[in-house]
């Protein structure tokens, strides 16, 4: 992870590596403070962990093949993938229960998710199209093919649906970043320095 809005490469820090070979898809809740992944390698599976990277729990990895694409519903804590390899959309409570398929696709595979209400906007790669899905019934609500160009990834913005919340982050005056963790927010250094006894500054 890196700050927002700072555009200094060199400060980022690596919070989940452990036992991850291929990771491609990612989510954030960062109301419930969570993040979801999926790694394809050497078994596919889907975790969620705390924001900093810990409390990492498998939800899913029964059947899944090559998962490239997440998305959250925040409001219902609902998690989505797109599988590559099995052409289907699924999705699951946060905890992994109440798994089912959304929808199975004959031929192009999803690269890119994006769920708002109770749609899911996706991208497929292979037949230059954007697509949504209901994501009760599967049914296909539009899609538009790009006849010139490739889509690569899909976000959904609402200006209506704007929440104002406030950064528990802003009182603490982190030297490098800070990051909302599941008990409150911390400061975390970047890579190759550590956090000094007043957790709030970094020294190499």
């Amino acid at each position: 992870m890196k700050p927002a809005y700072n555009f200094d490469d060199s400060i980022h820090k690596v919070i989940v590596q452990q036992d991850l070979n291929q990771p491609e898809g990612l989510a954030l809740d960062p109301e419930d403070r969570l993040m979801f992944f999926s790694d394809n390698e050497p078994n596919a599976r889907i975790e969620k962990a705390s924001l900093d990277g810990n409390e990492r729990k498998v939800i899913a990895y029964k059947g899944l093949l090559l998962v490239r694409a997440l998305a959250v519903d925040t409001v219902n804590n609902k998690l989505y993938w797109a599988d590559s390899n099995k052409l289907t959309i699924e999705g699951c409570d946060y905890d992994g229960s109440n798994r089912k398929v959304i929808r199975s696709f004959t031929a192009d595979s999803v690269s890119s998710l994006s769920y708002h209400q109770n749609k899911l906007h996706a991208i497929s790669f292979a037949g230059k199209s954007v697509f949504a899905v209901d994501a009760s019934s599967g049914s296909i609500l539009y899609s538009r093919e790009f006849l010139s160009e490739q889509p690569m990834s899909i976000a959904v913005y609402d200006a209506e649906s704007k929440k104002s919340v406030t950064n528990p982050c802003s009182t603490l005056n982190c030297h490098h970043m800070c990051v909302i963790t599941r008990s409150g927010p911390k400061c975390q250094c970047s890579e190759g320095f550590d956090l000094n006894s007043n957790n709030r500054t970094c020294t190499c």
